[in-house]
């Protein structure tokens, strides 16, 4: 878990973790399975695509053939409690609890070891946000990942 407060560079963390950004010193041991939870999901989905596509396409251009592509999305999607009638919205069309759920879906799409989680409770209700946390615990425990969260601190 990372804390801090606003601008102290605790997303940077994350982005030189997952290689986004160049390391200027020093070393970093990292899985090169990594999943990206990103604090504003939307931007990162195709406005084109329905969520079930956009669970499905990353694993696809990782060379996963198509069949087992969407076994797989069907079953991410159904373990992060989204109904089948979601799968075919756009993201845009999502509430904020269920882009995070599906944002969560996309990123163990790739079978990480782990999942970068940028402040992933960020502007949802209290309920949202202990079910997105509940959930958390689910994935990890089901999947075997370790998950590194960023939250704001409060001084």
């Amino acid at each position: 878990m990372i804390v801090g407060e606003s601008g102290v560079g605790k997303t940077t963390v994350l982005r030189t973790i997952a290689r986004l950004l160049p390391i200027e010193r020093g070393t970093l041991r990292a899985p090169d399975s990594i999943g990206w939870l990103p604090q504003h999901p939307l931007p990162t989905f195709d406005p084109r695509w329905s969520v079930f596509r956009s669970v499905c396409e990353p694993m696809i251009l990782a060379g996963v053939k198509r069949a087992e592509a969407r076994t797989k999305a069907v079953k991410l999607l159904r373990s992060v409690t989204l109904s089948n009638m979601q799968w075919d919205l756009r993201p845009a069309a999502l509430s904020g609890g269920q882009m995070r759920r599906a944002a969560v879906a996309r990123a163990l799409a790739g079978s990480p070891k782990v999942v970068l989680a940028d402040e992933p409770t960020a502007g949802l209700d209290p309920e949202a946000a202990i079910s997105l946390v509940d959930l958390f615990r689910e994935m990890t425990a089901l999947h075997g990942i370790a998950v590194v969260w960023v939250l704001i601190g409060c001084s």
